[in-house]
């Protein structure tokens, strides 16, 4: 379910999780499909603003079975700059980004509780990094840029292992469920194993 700056999760009772799309984003980077989150809150604690917290978490807690399959292929071009991931665990380290201006916004808003400094990359006039921590990685904006395509592919990754490659321009959550539907209707994606035509939308 996407919303501005973040997507969230519906449980069939109605009570939603913001801002989860870092958790989604480690289950698909381990390629997870059978686990069992207890969120407490309405929203996934923001961490270091990455994915990796949660990877560390998972590979310490343990699970069951094979190597994460490397049949997945998504490239993201965000503002000129292109990444793409075929298996690893790069794009976990990748933290989120916002502009000065949109995260005063934002967190006066009530978003993101214990909020540092350091768990996102600030970005100035210029999209230049400016603010808070100094970047991870090179383009690290794209790279979470792409893991953020990871996270919002991960309700569909529930339904079985998904192969294929994605391509995204200018990604967004507010977009990405529709790109990854039109991909799984046009044959770019596919499950793995057989699954329901009807079930081409996540669980809500």
């Amino acid at each position: 379910m996407p919303q501005p700056h973040r997507s969230a999760l519906q449980a069939p009772g109605g009570d939603q999780v913001q801002v989860c799309e870092h958790v989604l984003a480690a289950c698909v980077l381990l390629s997870l499909d059978d686990v069992d989150i207890v969120f407490e809150g309405s929203e996934a604690p923001i961490v270091d603003g990455s994915a990796g917290p949660f990877v560390q978490a998972m590979r310490h807690a343990g699970f069951a079975g094979g190597p994460p399959s490397a049949e997945l292929c998504v490239s993201v071009t965000w503002r000129g700059r292109r990444v793409t991931w075929s298996g690893g665990l790069l794009p976990a380290r990748s933290r989120t980004f916002i502009d000065l201006d949109a995260g005063a916004q934002l967190l006066a808003s009530g978003w993101f509780p214990g909020a540092r400094p350091g768990c996102s990359v600030v970005l100035g006039k210029g999209g230049t990094a400016r603010y808070g921590s100094r970047p991870r990685m090179r383009t690290e904006p794209a790279w979470h840029k792409l893991l953020d395509v990871l996270g919002d592919l991960g309700p569909y990754r529930a339904t079985g292992r998904v192969v294929g490659e994605l391509q995204v321009d200018n990604p967004s959550h507010a977009s990405n469920g529709e790109t990854i539907q039109e991909a799984l209707a046009d044959g770019r994606l596919r499950w793995l194993r057989d699954v329901d035509p009807a079930a081409s939308r996540p669980p809500s």
